[in-house]
């Protein structure tokens, strides 16, 4: 098991008394590799391993505010500068 593995699945453990509060939508890895196709980018493991426990829709870190469609900017506005994710 990965690192980051690991670390989503401790959190994945914490957080299973509190499911009937906290809200999170998790990817399948398959919509995960279909954005790497689309976005043409492979993402960082601690990246993957957050939209597969998480998703782009949850709300256990309130500070993360985020969706496919600024997720897909940033990652152009990375490219353009050449500042790749590997």
């Amino acid at each position: 098991m990965t690192d980051s593995k690991a670390f989503f699945e401790k959190i994945m453990n914490e957080l299973e008394p509190l499911k009937e509060v906290v809200y999170f939508e998790p990817l399948s890895e398959e919509e995960v590799v279909e954005l790497e196709k689309e976005w043409n980018t492979q993402l960082k493991p601690i990246v993957r391993e957050f939209l597969l426990h998480l998703g782009f829709i949850q709300d256990v870190v309130k500070a993360l505010s985020m969706d496919k469609e600024s997720v897909e900017e940033d990652i152009r506005w990375l490219k353009d500068f050449q500042l790749t994710f590997r």
